[in-house]
């Protein structure tokens, strides 16, 4: 039998390692993301990578369904981790309303990449879900505008998800995201490097979750689900809004930072302080 230390132990050991796991995981995703959203901004590739499409795409490889397969292991270990984060409390944010709100942002999270681990699941038993099954922004925005008030629910969701990306920048600008990574660990000459693929990734999604908000909230004005998009649309958006050219750049430079935000989910992975429930 395993004394009570040895459990608190094996406790905070699983859920670091469970964190490890999602971390990866959630890299390699931002990380072809960027790869291949980059590809398609200069036209060395015709898909542009929103999660959907780089789970389509591992598929596809040579033994696909076995790499889809721990892809999919690693998402339910992030939303896992999320879900510890958001019930137990993991970061001390407390029931301020700041504090409820980052913990339900933890919920969220993790509900959403249950989805894509859904997905993903689906792909590797050879069941793939159609357009019209595949849960996307626009059918989210489809099911609120159909129930009461539902105009104002979506646009309350897409204030929300604008406030999501304004936050996620000023969590590079002020330098908040550098305290996902126990700095004192990293080599002196890899620390520049290191630190600002973080900097350069947290600018990128926080761009990534304005556009997301700004086509929510143009479907809650609109009445018109569609405004909402799909998985890509946000990219499309960037590419054709300023012109072929600017456009084409502007994507290069997100898809850049999206590629700098999967990298340093691998640091993460490596050097954060995971905190676990006392």
């Amino acid at each position: 039998m395993l004394s009570e230390t040895e459990k608190l132990i094996s406790r905070e050991l699983f859920i670091k390692r469970t964190a490890q796991i999602g971390l990866i995981a959630n890299g390699l995703v931002y990380t072809l993301i960027g790869i291949i959203t980059f590809g398609a901004a200069f036209g060395f590739s015709y898909h542009q990578g929103g999660r959907f499409q780089v789970l389509d795409w591992l598929y596809q490889l040579p033994y696909g369904p076995g790499i889809l397969g721990m892809v999919t292991v690693g998402l339910l270990c992030y939303a896992a981790w999320r879900f510890v984060q958001g019930i137990m409390d993991t970061e001390k944010n407390g029931k301020t309303l700041m504090g409820l709100a980052n913990r339900f942002g933890f919920l969220v999270t993790g509900f959403v990449y249950i989805a894509f681990a859904y997905y993903a699941i689906r792909l590797t038993a050879g069941l793939a879900i159609d357009e019209e099954t595949q849960i996307t922004r626009k059918t989210v925005a489809e099911t609120l505008l159909m129930q009461p008030n539902g105009r104002w629910l979506l646009g309350a969701i897409a204030v929300g998800t604008m406030c999501v990306g304004v936050f996620q920048a000023y969590h590079a600008l002020s330098g908040g995201y550098r305290k996902h990574v126990e700095e004192c660990r990293l080599r002196e000459e890899n620390k520049t490097i290191l630190i600002k693929t973080g900097f350069w990734g947290f600018i990128a999604v926080g761009i990534v979750w304005l556009l997301l908000g700004y086509m929510l909230l143009r479907s809650a004005i609109y009445f018109n689900p569609t405004e909402a998009g799909n998985d890509t649309s946000a990219f499309y958006f960037v590419e054709y809004s300023f012109g072929s050219g600017i456009g084409s750049v502007m994507l290069g430079l997100i898809a850049v930072g999206l590629l700098c935000f999967g990298l340093f989910n691998f640091v993460r992975a490596q050097y954060e302080y995971i905190k676990t429930p006392e």
